[in-house]
């Protein structure tokens, strides 16, 4: 819950100050009474790794960058905008703010990768990002170091 300034009476100019400001929100669509079955894809992104004594050179950067660009070029990236927080920071350099205010990418694409709930017996969804998304956005490698491994947990927006 945010408290907005009273200016901001209708739906599009809440959701712009929303996005213009990096607060975290959903903008559902009501997606239809069944869920329907998506095939699952396999086409997952991967965190990079490097191996140990491996040093970090500038082409790790433009790669990194490059990396970022394809990330951000797809129809659901708006669901970095409304992650807020470092994630909308990071993407606001490639994305339009106004691409959060045009809406969902598609139905298909929130029940393959988006967000849903069930509300009075229809369902309604979003855009969503994976853990594995967000942590390329910001640049995560696995660097083994010849030391036991341990599970790091990041929450997703």
């Amino acid at each position: 819950m945010c408290r907005v300034q009273q200016e901001l009476w209708n739906q599009y100019d809440i959701a712009k100050y929303l996005v213009e400001n990096s607060f975290k929100f959903c903008t559902l669509l009501c997606l239809g009474s069944i869920l329907p079955t998506v095939p699952v894809l396999s086409n997952f992104p991967v965190i990079p790794f490097c191996l140990l004594g491996y040093a970090f050179i500038q082409k790790n950067y433009k790669v990194y960058k490059q990396q970022c660009a394809v990330l951000l070029a797809t129809p659901r990236a708006r669901a970095f905008l409304l992650c807020g927080g470092i994630a909308w920071y990071l993407a606001r350099d490639l994305l339009n703010l106004d691409d959060v205010l045009n809406g969902l990418s598609s139905p298909l694409d929130i029940f393959q990768h988006g967000y849903y709930v069930q509300f009075n017996g229809e369902y309604w969804g979003d855009n969503d990002i994976s853990v594995v998304e967000l942590d390329l956005l910001l640049g995560l490698y696995i660097c083994h170091t010849g030391m036991q491994i341990t599970q790091v947990t990041i929450g997703a927006c």
